[in-house]
């Protein structure tokens, strides 16, 4: 672990401490010193494994083989990408303190009405108070930003099960963008604080608390996804591959569409063999035919019959994901 040099406030001394400590005691003065905000804070990075050309594969292949196994997605032509590492907070250390909470206490209670028949009430009881202490060893991760553009980023204890190194900033940044955080080292010890104490139980009224980390260990770890750009006409479609799996997170290619020409050959053959057999029958075939247009377009529209006995258009189901 890197060590920092600080500046003693009340001698002015130098002094060092190991990174993600939370306080240092000056060697000339003595006095100890608090570390705060985002001061011993480790960046770690997970190094991609897939590049540019494997991620645009994976997507190739996706688009081949579409969704439960039939190929359905249009043709798409690839505009290329970018790398980006996405900032993750995790939290490590020992939640000691203590808590007090107070709930309401309702009991059943069986009782029989005039008539003889048995019912139940609910009575509510005295508040029930309890108090105890908090000892508990927290793991807590959470991302930095709002993610929701780019899909179910499930890499939040990406530190626990990736190999992971220190972050070399220039040199990340001529692969790829790194994401700056929207979350600081505040809220996510306050969100790993809410964790380890649990959630309210169901009826508590009131509860205090003074729980704290110790032996807290802070680092934000940048994870690697590609973000792919495909066209098709004028539209653009952007597609998140996770850079260490490959798996394609998010996207939405819509299916292609296909002219189907079964339904107004059938329509046309009705109503000519109709007319050409006797009135009555070519105008209950014309009728029948008529039924039939208005129930898959919803209108009569001259324009929109045309198009339909020139051939319906179908569009397949497209592939999504995230």
């Amino acid at each position: 672990m890197a060590t920092i040099v600080f500046t003693c406030p009340q001698c002015g001394g130098p002094f060092e401490c190991a990174e993600g400590d939370r306080g240092a005691v000056c060697g000339f003065c003595g006095v100890t010193s608090v570390i705060s905000g985002d001061i011993g804070v480790s960046r770690l990075l997970v190094r991609e494994r897939i590049d540019l050309n494997s991620a645009r594969t994976a997507v190739r292949k996706l688009l081949a083989v579409g969704e439960n196994g039939r190929a359905s997605a249009a043709p798409f032509g690839f505009q290329g990408g970018e790398l980006l590492f996405l900032p993750f907070w995790r939290i490590c250390g020992m939640a000691m303190g203590w808590r007090w909470c107070e709930k309401e206490v309702f009991r059943e209670e069986a009782d029989y009405d005039e008539h003889g028949a048995r019912y139940t009430r609910t009575i509510k009881g005295l508040n029930e108070r309890s108090f105890s202490l908090v000892a508990r060893v927290v793991d807590f991760s959470s991302s930095a930003g709002d993610y929701t553009a780019f899909g179910p980023m499930r890499v939040g204890l990406a530190t626990a099960v990736l190999k992971c190194e220190v972050l070399d900033y220039p040199e990340t940044a001529t692969r790829g963008t790194i994401v700056d955080p929207l979350k600081g080292v505040a809220q996510a010890r306050r969100e790993a604080l809410a964790f380890a104490q649990g959630g309210n139980a169901n009826g508590t009224v009131r509860q205090e608390s003074r729980v704290r980390i110790s032996s807290e260990w802070a680092a934000m770890t940048y994870y690697p996804v590609w973000r792919l750009f495909f066209t098709r006409g004028a539209r653009v479609y952007p597609v998140i591959v996770d850079a260490v799996n490959g798996d394609v997170v998010k996207c939405r290619f819509p299916g292609e569409e296909q002219t189907k020409k079964l339904l107004p050959l059938v329509l046309i053959a009705l109503v000519v063999l109709g007319w050409t057999t006797m009135p009555l029958a070519g105008l209950a075939a014309t009728i029948f035919a008529a039924f039939v247009l208005k129930w898959r377009t919803g209108s009569l529209d001259i324009s929109t019959i045309i198009t339909q006995l020139a051939g319906t258009s179908e569009r397949n189901a497209g592939v999504q994901r995230g």
